[in-house]
């Protein structure tokens, strides 16, 4: 059954609990402060949450001993509560962490699971067409998270802000939230560091934000566009792990790609058709120790390939957005998308 956000949360503050959730959905954060939401609620103050409470990572331990601990009464409490993490159902089964061997287990659980525990898988990817998939979607409550606008992520900042007794300045937090991207992990990690760094009942300026946050989208945006731009490829691929590993959301690094190639497209089109650098530099918004760059990329790369760029990341973007993929698989199509695109800007066949 699926569920709203917005209705999870009524649930919980009502104290009504489903006895298998599933938490799926590109935005992690959000995913697993349900988790904890529902994990802190789900215990009285009686209960002995230490005793109750238990945590597996698929990753370590097989689903199989997973629903065996879950079969288990709960100790001096009411009920039990089980974390499954790492949950990987992907387009094909090689990096699966649950087996296609477990599935009649999970199966007989999902029919009938005890009403004392409280199950909450935690999916970090989740392709709807495999049968696990379809098995959970069908028979656990489940909830996606998808990615919040900035206007959430807005919100989320300043009310964390106010719980640590810091004055922030909504210029402040609209610079926090450029400078990690639009991504809420990130800029809730740095919320929690620029409140211990500047202690209680004091202000969060946009100074103290610039000199002490550093521009996740700035760094995106210009050192893997000016690698792939300056025809790098090596470097483009290393930049392109480094964001990745840092846990950059391929998306974001799309729209940034995207822009810096509209640019450099312009600025080929109007000299192609003749019109005067100067006309190019102040359509494409170039700033000074730009112009050498682009102008030497447009030569180098033409118009033809240009377009293709911009097409294969528009593809890019589409198939991230719309497929499921799930992370792993999300990252594997920008990292195919920018082995094709620095083959376009190396005058290799793409």
């Amino acid at each position: 059954m699926e569920l709203s956000v917005e209705k999870l949360r009524e649930q919980i503050r009502a104290g009504n609990f489903a006895p298998v959730y599933l938490l799926y959905g590109e935005e992690s954060y959000l995913r697993n402060l349900a988790a904890q939401t529902i994990a802190q609620r789900a215990f009285s103050k009686d209960d002995l949450q230490d005793l109750n409470f238990a945590e597996y990572n698929l990753t370590e331990t097989n689903l199989g001993s997973v629903l065996l601990a879950a079969e288990q009464a709960p100790m001096f409490s009411t009920r039990r509560v089980i974390f499954v993490n790492s949950v990987k159902i992907g387009a094909s089964s090689s990096g699966d962490t649950i087996a296609e061997s477990d599935l009649e287990l999970l199966d007989s659980y999902l029919s009938n699971p005890p009403e004392t525990t409280i199950l909450i898988f935690i999916c970090d990817e989740l392709n709807a067409n495999r049968k696990a998939s379809k098995l959970l979607l069908a028979k656990a409550t489940c909830i996606r998270f998808d990615a919040p606008d900035q206007k959430e992520i807005h919100r989320r900042i300043e009310s964390r802000f106010n719980e640590l007794s810091v004055t922030a300045e909504k210029a402040a937090i609209e610079v926090l939230i450029n400078r990690t991207a639009q991504d809420l992990r990130r800029a809730m990690n740095e919320t929690e560091k620029l409140a211990l760094y500047l202690g209680v009942n004091n202000k969060l300026s946009v100074d103290v934000v610039e000199s002490l946050v550093s521009d996740v989208s700035e760094v995106s945006n210009f050192e893997l566009s000016r690698h792939l731009i300056e025809g790098n490829r090596a470097k483009a691929v290393a930049v392109t792990k480094k964001l990745l590993a840092d846990g950059v959301e391929p998306i974001l690094l799309i729209g940034s790609l995207f822009y810096s190639f509209r640019r450099l497209a312009l600025v080929a089109e109007m000299l192609a058709e003749g019109f005067n650098p100067e006309s190019a530099i102040k359509a494409a918004g170039l700033r000074y120790f730009e112009k050498d760059t682009y102008f030497g990329a447009a030569k180098n790369i033409g118009t033809t390939k240009l377009r293709f760029i911009l097409r294969r990341l528009a593809e890019a973007d589409i198939a991230i957005k719309s497929s499921g993929f799930g992370q792993s698989g999300s990252r594997l199509e920008f990292e195919m998308a920018i082995i094709e695109i620095s083959a376009a800007c190396t005058s290799q066949t793409p």
